[in-house]
């Protein structure tokens, strides 16, 4: 797997390899298969900034390589929300 960060425009396209939908905004870091990135590069050269290797194991243990990783902590409950009020019926015509 490879590590790309893109800098043109929105990217929407699919990984020959892996058969996944592959999908980049300005910016953004994806990792896509060698196959994939070599492609990229070549049809759109200087476009694609190739940030190396990346580990099949980090990206499954995530299930995204740009995921944070968190404290592992549970979020904290939030009180539920109380009922409100029906909407008023509005006459029609």
């Amino acid at each position: 797997m490879k590590t790309l960060r893109n800098r043109g425009d929105i990217y929407r396209g699919t990984d020959p390899e892996t058969g996944a939908d592959v999908r980049a905004w300005p910016g953004e870091v994806i990792s896509v298969s060698e196959a994939k990135a070599a492609q990229l590069q070549a049809d759109w050269p200087g476009r694609w900034e190739d940030l190396g290797s990346s580990s099949a194991q980090e990206i499954a243990a995530t299930g995204a390589p740009n995921v944070l990783q968190g404290s592992g902590a549970e979020p904290e409950q939030l009180p539920k929300r109380k009922r409100g009020r029906p909407r008023k019926a509005v006459k029609q015509g």
